[in-house]
């Protein structure tokens, strides 16, 4: 059973927000390290960066997969096709994890930069299409609606 901030919009909102917004400052600062060469910061930083994706965004992800997505097609066998686009973002998050830490022995900086921008951008559209197709939906369904008198 998923707890009550997956399934209330602006719970759900504010947990993507505060993710999103805690990797992009930690992003710029990984930028600054390295555009000033510093190659053991910005290892440290990436290292951060990694446990950070892995402790919050994918472990938000795990949450949902195991609950409120489980709930969602128990009660809307018609969300399937979503549910599987919303798996996919999660799996393409988890494996840009594992190639931001092959490229991390070899210092690749510009590579891990892009990958961690592309793995933003795929968190930031796939809450997106969350919030407003998910949760959204789920709260609207939940809703109901008092009979008029005839």
């Amino acid at each position: 059973m998923s707890g009550p901030a997956l399934s209330r919009l602006d719970s759900h909102r504010a947990i993507h927000e505060s993710s999103r917004y805690d990797a992009a400052d930690l992003t710029e600062i990984l930028e600054r390290a390295i555009t000033k060469g510093d190659d053991v910061a910005a290892s440290q930083i990436t290292c951060l960066l990694i446990e950070h994706w892995q402790s919050r965004t994918l472990r938000h992800a795990q949450m949902e997969e195991e609950g409120l997505y489980v709930e969602a097609l128990e009660r809307h066998l018609d969300l399937s096709t979503l549910i599987v686009s919303l798996k996919r973002d999660h799996d393409l998050m988890r494996k840009l994890i594992a190639e931001i830490e092959d490229l991390l022995g070899g210092a690749k900086w510009a590579q891990i930069v892009t990958s961690f921008q592309t793995l933003a951008w795929i968190e930031k559209t796939h809450s997106f299409d969350e919030e407003t197709k998910l949760v959204y939906e789920l709260m609207q369904r939940s809703t109901v609606v008092p009979e008029t008198a005839s």
